[in-house]
């Protein structure tokens, strides 16, 4: 009953441009194929051109892309998501009117609901699609987890041998969006270390750390040590990522040629962590601690 009443509107604002509605209805003998796109990663990726991936105040933007049809004139589509994973934070008409008036009928966002309900009208001659984006809708992730990007209610309109006809139902490629696992892990025991206390300049040193997972899922870490020596110079050294299992503990080390200036270097050991090795967070756990070169 919605979609009719919209499609409705649809008719009126057609005939009031000076398009006229025969009846009955003729409809194509193909559809057209709507698809839901990821663009404009802000913190976040594109995994592929569907899904979005990234931690909680990531963003990304879901285009809606409309493809190969032929006297295109409006559209009526709703869009659902998880609201506990996805936030709107805005809404944007597509490319799709190339300079054409186009009136909106509905710009509508609900987030206790997780809906956007968007439709929009030519005011004249109808349009060739090719390629197009109908709207733009841009989230921010909101907690962890995962939603797909789907489309409902689709109601598309188009002119048919001269017929305003309501399009067949169109093949629909929603998106999906979902961040890694919630993990975390810690420094323990004696957290980091040098291996060497005092060694000669131009020798190696090697900076080792011990580290638990700590959280409810495996975690990917890595330590990245910040090496400032007495004098005010500064550098970073960063090991390998390392997986640990639920519960489970191991250590990481790296080895560098220290400088031969004789001077005390002072290391300041963070541990950072990932649910799926792509997205890293400091996780808060730290050590200092200091060496030598003589």
């Amino acid at each position: 009953m919605l979609l009719r009443k919209r499609f409705g509107f649809l008719v009126l604002i057609v005939a009031l441009a000076g398009v006229t509605l025969p009846f009955p209805q003729v409809f194509a003998s193909t559809g057209p194929t709507l698809t839901v796109g990821c663009e404009n990663p802000v913190g976040a990726i594109c995994v592929d051109s569907q899904s979005s991936s990234g931690l909680p105040g990531s963003s990304f933007t879901a285009a809606i892309f409309l493809v190969n049809v032929t006297g295109f004139i409006g559209y009526d589509i709703s869009m659902n998501w998880n609201q506990t994973v996805l936030q709107v934070t805005s809404v944007l008409d597509g490319n799709w009117s190339t300079g054409l008036p186009a009136f909106t009928l509905t710009n509508s966002t609900s987030q206790s609901t997780g809906t956007v309900q968007y439709s929009q009208v030519l005011l004249g001659n109808p349009t060739n699609i090719v390629n197009s984006t109908l709207f733009l809708v841009s989230f921010k992730f909101l907690g962890y987890g995962s939603t797909p990007i789907a489309l409902s209610s689709v109601s598309l309109t188009g002119l048919i041998n001269g017929v305003v006809s309501v399009l067949p139902p169109p093949t629909i490629i929603n998106g999906r969006a979902f961040t890694p696992p919630p993990s975390s892990a810690a420094l323990i025991h004696y957290k980091a270390k040098a291996v060497s206390k005092t060694l000669a300049g131009g020798s190696t040193q090697t900076l080792v750390a011990d580290i638990a997972n700590t959280g409810p899922s495996p975690a990917f870490v890595y330590v990245q040590y910040i090496i400032t020596s007495s004098s005010g110079g500064v550098s970073v050294q960063t090991t390998s990522t390392l997986q640990l299992a639920v519960g489970g503990s191991s250590t990481v080390s790296i080895s560098y040629t220290v400088p031969t200036i004789p001077i005390r270097y002072f290391v300041q050991a963070r541990l950072f962590v990932s649910g799926n090795g792509l997205f890293f967070t400091f996780s808060g756990s730290t050590k200092t601690f200091h060496y030598d070169a003589i």
